[in-house]
């Protein structure tokens, strides 16, 4: 069986951290990479919530920065459901991957092009 590749752009609260952990773990998915966006929380938060998510469940799959705002109406971020740091507060290890740098955009473009 083939897997199908999957991109994964998230603004990783506590629903999209337990719907990483899940396609993470599906054999007929193939997760290429994950880019972070502002959403739930802005994307200081949730780039590094992707980040030390994945970290945690010895996901090895860059994380790339995305979209700071929306890009035709402002920024609602969901501290009242997610908290202000997007995942409850909970105070997560640090990734020590390294912090990737191309956004989001080029990359997912470079994923679907290969």
């Amino acid at each position: 069986m083939s897997q199908i590749p999957v991109w994964f752009d998230t603004d990783l609260g506590v629903d999209d951290a337990v719907a990483l952990l899940v396609l993470n773990r599906l054999p007929q998915l193939e997760l290429k990479g994950i880019s972070a966006v502002a959403g739930n929380a802005g994307l200081h938060h949730t780039f590094e919530n992707a980040r030390n998510v994945c970290h945690l469940a010895g996901i090895s799959i860059p994380v790339y920065p995305g979209a700071e705002r929306p890009m035709f109406v402002p920024l609602h971020t969901a501290p009242l459901v997610h908290g202000v740091n997007g995942v409850g507060e909970a105070e997560l290890p640090p990734s020590p991957a390294p912090r990737e740098t191309k956004p989001a955009w080029d990359a997912l473009y470079e994923a679907a092009e290969a």
